[in-house]
């Protein structure tokens, strides 16, 4: 049984994430930061059989062309000994994110999410929980981040101005 995979391009919506650890609803707790991927049926199957909590959302009544999926809530801790090392990923930069910088993640659209997740047991609470070992979150880019943070050239209008020339 593994207690540790990768998955790469793993689907993962922002909006659902929290990144900064503010509680957003009546069980969250202060400092409590997580996200979900959404999986494969065939890939949740495999995990469920090998004892991973794979969770699935419910069905909708309001809509019954609504299909519902599989999921994984991931943890991310930073109280265990081994901290997580969460980056993001730009087109030009890659930054590690610490437990004081991991919210600039918070509702961010991703183009690409690799992760190295593992399970581990607490005996305290008698369950398994997903945590975050390795992440990598890459922004989706937008025609202003473009126009901001994009490659820049330097222009140079003469063959004076180039220095070191």
């Amino acid at each position: 049984m593994e207690n540790t995979i990768t998955i790469r391009n793993a689907q993962v919506n922002g909006a659902l994430a929290n990144f900064s650890g503010r509680p957003r609803g009546p069980k969250d707790r202060e400092g409590d930061r997580h996200f979900i991927i959404r999986l494969d049926p065939e890939l949740a199957r495999t995990l469920e059989d090998e004892g991973w909590a794979v969770k699935w959302t419910k069905p909708r009544i309001d809509n019954p062309d609504y299909e519902p999926y599989p999921y994984l809530k991931v943890k991310i801790n930073y109280n265990l000994r081994k901290k997580p090392s969460v980056y993001m990923v730009t087109r030009n930069n890659k930054v590690l994110l610490d437990e004081s910088t991991i919210d600039q993640l918070e509702g961010c659209y991703f183009e690409k999410v690799d992760v190295t997740i593992s399970r581990i047991y607490y005996r305290n609470y008698d369950q398994w929980s997903i945590v975050l070992n390795i992440g990598f979150f890459t922004i989706e880019p937008n025609e202003l981040y473009e126009e901001y943070f994009g490659p820049k050239e330097p222009v140079f209008d003469d063959e004076d101005d180039i220095p070191f020339n």
